[in-house]
């Protein structure tokens, strides 16, 4: 039998197991006593070895955190970022963040009538965003661009979003223990899917919490007094929530094109609601004026 090493060259198996035998002779390993004629203690060893080289590795490729002090500063890919000051932006982007980037508001707040946070990249990725601090006045809080098949994961924990024209947006998003209130229009929108716990998303001129071809996954959510519903979206599943006061042309609280589930919410009306059909269908029987 022959291996091919290449279209062009072939190699004899016996050469290559003759040069395999005389590299591992000569190892650092071999040298060491790790007993490599022993299958179990070879195999041993080299997972103790891959496991050193890869925490070196970690350790030389790990970063000093980026102090964010002026506005437009850039977060590289995997990098964090760590806002040292108060932002007030005009109409230029807050802070801008690559593939794999984190921020950190350290307490702070971004003022901006642009993007406060904006995702910068190709195709597939995700950024996160922490407080505490708060995001106020821009025209998208954290948002990701792209095409309906990219897909942008925004990760957001512990911020308060106030009076922005879009709170959060992305392809999916996971929030806990984050308000959106006075936006303009959505609150948090993502395409295919919303999951988080103690969330506030209300007083939104349109939607609290909309997700057009996936779930909306929340324990504590709190939707109350958004221009149109409170929820909508293809499936959704709440749990210790409340949703009332939504939707002041028809009064839906909760719209889903699937039967939602819930368990101890409280909301007034649910209706069988494809995205954006603009036509109520029939409650589902499972809020109180249903």
């Amino acid at each position: 039998m022959r291996i091919q090493l290449h279209r062009f060259v072939r190699v004899p198996t016996s050469v290559v197991a003759k040069s395999a035998r005389r590299a591992l002779a000569s190892s650092p390993a071999r040298r060491g006593g790790c007993g490599w004629r022993r299958a179990a203690a070879a195999q041993r060893c080299a997972a103790l070895a891959s496991a050193g080289l890869l925490s070196v590795a970690a350790a030389a490729g790990a970063a000093t955190p980026i102090s964010i002090t002026a506005c437009g500063q850039v977060v590289a890919e995997q990098q964090q970022g760590v806002l040292m000051a108060d932002l007030s932006c005009g109409t230029l982007t807050g802070v801008v963040m690559q593939r794999g980037a984190a921020l950190d508001l350290n307490g702070h707040a971004i003022v901006t009538f642009g993007a406060a946070v904006h995702a910068d990249f190709d195709r597939s990725g995700r950024i996160s965003v922490k407080g505490p601090g708060q995001i106020s006045g821009c025209d998208i809080a954290i948002a990701t661009s792209g095409g309906i098949d990219d897909r942008r994961r925004v990760i957001a924990s512990n911020l308060d979003v106030v009076g922005c024209t879009i709170g959060i947006a992305g392809s999916s998003v996971r929030v806990d223990d984050v308000s959106v209130t006075g936006s303009l229009a959505a609150g948090i929108y993502a395409d295919f899917g919303v999951i988080g716990k103690n969330v506030v998303a209300s007083n939104n001129g349109t939607f609290g919490v909309v997700v057009p071809y996936g779930p909306v996954r929340i324990r504590n959510l709190t939707a109350n007094g958004n221009g149109w519903q409170g929820v909508l979206a293809a499936k959704a599943s709440l749990r210790d929530s409340t949703v009332t006061g939504n939707d002041v042309a028809n009064g839906i609280d909760i719209g889903t094109t699937h039967r939602p589930s819930l368990k101890a919410v409280t909301c007034g009306l649910s209706a069988h609601e494809p995205f954006l059909a603009h036509v109520a269908g029939p409650p589902w029987g499972v809020c109180a004026n249903d």
